[in-house]
């Protein structure tokens, strides 16, 4: 393995653990539907804990990997995120199911964290969203096989589920690139929110509507297409992952952009979420296949370019600090949209849920042109 190149296997390892992550999140709601009879708000709270589990020790983590590197978060990352899918295939219960979203939870962002900070740290800044580009589409390209494959062994023995979770997992420690050498803080990291941290702020309102997609799509399709919900989500992730491939991928071929610039097509990106975001919050039948191409296209383009503006706010040796600070935004931002709005949809249905996770896109697109227009000094920090 060590003469393929360090980006690469980077990437293979970010394919394997989204490839696990994706099982999980099909097949957990599915199970906690079916087999436990769980509200959506149960639901929620299971898709949600794993990530609030990590958000206590985050700073901690991205200092840690500055400082010494990968090997202690991706080895106990590992070992955590295994024993979590083997507690889902010790018992059926939502104590056992609550208690392995947790570890596994944990074990998955010290293997994501360290993956995206060993990415960072072997890419110039020039090349940000260049690089990061070409990583986004990792993210996507489980979505070809793993929704169905996770709905067809739900249907055939679904603790193979979890058992071929673990492998993966392992097949992560067997690859991973770490580094030799420490990279010691120089001094202390400022964290001037309103400067440094706003394109990681502006990651939130996205991720709201995201995560209500992801949590509670599928559900959502079998209560208004019955028997075809399966086609319909099939075909929805796979027009989702093809342009947001396709839309990272002419990205990453793009010039390197000023930071203004880069705000910019932020915003081209808000306004395509928002009107893809728009059909489905309001049923426009119609023309419901415009909504995973256009929010598809706007997700991949802010996406890309909000990790790169936060990442370039930082000192380079701060890198780990910066990725951290992006995480607890995006993962933020899921938490709310997979939980919280959960209770809206228990309350008045999804419908009306998707409607109340539009408004956070919008808050997003008003206030990136905000600051864009009459406050630009705020967003054009150059890297200290």
């Amino acid at each position: 393995m060590k003469n393929i190149g360090i980006s690469t296997r980077l990437f293979v390892i970010n394919l394997l653990t989204i490839t696990v992550l994706t099982f999980l999140n099909i097949s957990i709601p599915v199970i906690g539907k079916k087999m436990l009879s769980l509200t959506n708000v149960q639901i929620g709270l299971l898709m949600a804990i794993s990530v609030l589990a990590s958000m206590s020790f985050r700073f901690l983590v991205g200092k840690h990997i500055d400082e010494k590197g990968e090997l202690l978060p991706v080895v106990t990352g590992v070992v955590l995120a295994i024993s979590g899918v083997l507690l889902f295939a010790l018992k059926i219960s939502y104590l056992t199911y609550f208690l392995g979203r947790i570890i596994n939870g944990i074990g998955f962002f010290l293997i994501i964290i360290s993956t995206i900070i060993s990415l960072s740290k072997n890419t110039g800044t020039d090349a940000y969203v260049k690089e990061f580009s070409k990583f986004g589409i990792t993210y996507y390209i489980p979505v070809f096989y793993a929704p169905a494959l996770a709905l067809y062994l739900l249907n055939k023995d679904m603790n193979i589920i979890f058992y071929l979770s673990a492998v993966l997992y392992l097949v992560v420690l067997f690859i991973f690139p770490f580094r030799k050498k420490n990279q010691p803080f120089k001094q202390e990291v400022k964290h001037d929110y309103h400067r440094k941290a706003f394109p990681a702020l502006l990651i939130f309102p996205l991720t709201v509507f995201d995560g209500a997609i992801w949590t509670f799509f599928i559900i959502y399709m079998m209560q208004i297409k019955h028997g075809g919900a399966v086609s319909v989500a099939s075909k929805f992730f796979f027009i989702l992952s093809s342009v947001v491939i396709l839309t990272k991928i002419l990205i990453s071929r793009r010039a390197p952009q000023s930071r203004i610039s880069q705000y910019k097509t932020v915003i081209l990106g808000l306004v395509l979420i928002v009107s893809g975001g728009s059909v489905l919050a309001f049923k426009l039948s119609s023309v419901f296949y415009l909504f995973p191409l256009l929010y598809g296209i706007g997700f991949g383009i802010a996406d890309s370019y909000l990790i790169s503006l936060t990442l370039s706010s930082y000192p380079a040796f701060a890198e780990g600090m910066a990725i951290s600070v992006y995480s607890i935004f995006f993962d933020l931002g899921w938490i709310f949209g997979s939980f919280i709005l959960g209770f809206v949809a228990d309350i008045a249905g999804y419908a009306n849920m998707y409607k109340v996770a539009l408004a956070f896109p919008v808050t997003a697109l008003i206030t990136a042109a905000v600051f864009a227009l009459h406050r630009p000094g705020e967003i054009t920090v150059e890297r200290p």
